[in-house]
Order: structure tokens, then C-alpha cells, then sequence
């Protein structure tokens, strides 16, 4: 028996309040990205973008949607068998796996950020030139999946710290 916090308890309305935004964050930014191109004619040559030209967005839209649907299973668990099978809902499985789907989205985010970087400022030293200037709206669109994602990292961060303090 330890020292629980009551301000931090896991299972409260909060705690699926921020599940749920946590979910809405990695879902939309594995969506925006997932739909992600752009064509544009440069000197009569048709050029594309899309997220899959880059592994770095592979995996971003990959963590993104393994973290929602996660999401989503814990959720449901937790909503509809806490009762009836509480070891299915136990703090240490909930903690473990929120905290392990907390580094998926973060390593996503990390990894598609700095291509992302490069893409916008590219690389002088490697001869990475930037190409956001030619494909504004596939660039736009990867900043706003970012954003997103953030958020549903920072969601994600929320509650496996309230998943360690109902421990």
C-alpha cells in the first residue's frame, strides 16, 4: 500500500477527457499526414511529394496511428470492463503502456520534426537544398500534422504521469 495522490487518480472523467484528446491529437496528424502530396510543374517537369518519399514520415504516420488506436483499446477497456475485469484496467499495465506509446509518438514526432527542418531551411553543408518554397502546401500541411502531434504527445505525457500516480 502506497501514498496515492487524489489529485492525480487514474480513472476519473479527467483521465478519459485527456485520453480522448490524446487520441484525437495522433489520429489527426496520422490522418493530414497520411493524405499528404503535392504536384507542381517545374520547367514543364511534373514533381511530387508525398509523405512515403521519406522514411522519417513513414514512421510518423505508422507511431501516430498505433498510439491512436491504442488509444482507443485502452479507452474501451477501461470505460467497459474496469468493473468486471479490473486486471485488464490494473494502474502497472495501463502505466506500461501508456509510457511505452508515449516514446513511440515522441521518437515520430523527433524523426519527422528534423526532416521536417531540413525540408523548410535545408542543408548548406550537404548540399540539402530546401524545398518548401516549391511545395508551400505539402509543407504546410506537414507543419500542421506536427502541431498535432505535439499535442497528442503532450496528452500522451498527461496521462501516464497520471498513470504513475495511481500507482
Amino acid at each position: 500500500m502506497g501514498y496515492t495522490n487524489p489529485r492525480i487518480r487514474s480513472g476519473g472523467m479527467l483521465d478519459y477527457v485527456i485520453r480522448v484528446l490524446g487520441i484525437a491529437g495522433t489520429l489527426s496528424a496520422a490522418i493530414v499526414m497520411g493524405l499528404n502530396n503535392q504536384t507542381i510543374s517545374l520547367f514543364g517537369v511534373s514533381l511530387k511529394a508525398k509523405y512515403h518519399y521519406t522514411p522519417a514520415f513513414t514512421y510518423f504516420v505508422i507511431a501516430n496511428a498505433i498510439a491512436a488506436v491504442y488509444g482507443l483499446i485502452s479507452l474501451t477497456f477501461c470505460l467497459c470492463f474496469k468493473a468486471k475485469a479490473p486486471k485488464l484496467c490494473s494502474p502497472k499495465v495501463l502505466f506500461l503502456f501508456d509510457f511505452l506509446m508515449t516514446l513511440l509518438v515522441m521518437s515520430g514526432t523527433s524523426a519527422a520534426s528534423s526532416v521536417a527542418y531540413i525540408g523548410k531551411k535545408g542543408n548548406s553543408h550537404s548540399g540539402w537544398v530546401a524545398i518548401c518554397h516549391q511545395f508551400g502546401k505539402f509543407c504546410d500541411r506537414v507543419v500542421g500534422s506536427l502541431f498535432a502531434s505535439f499535442f497528442g504527445t503532450v496528452m500522451f505525457m498527461i496521462f501516464t504521469i497520471m498513470s504513475a500516480g495511481s500507482q
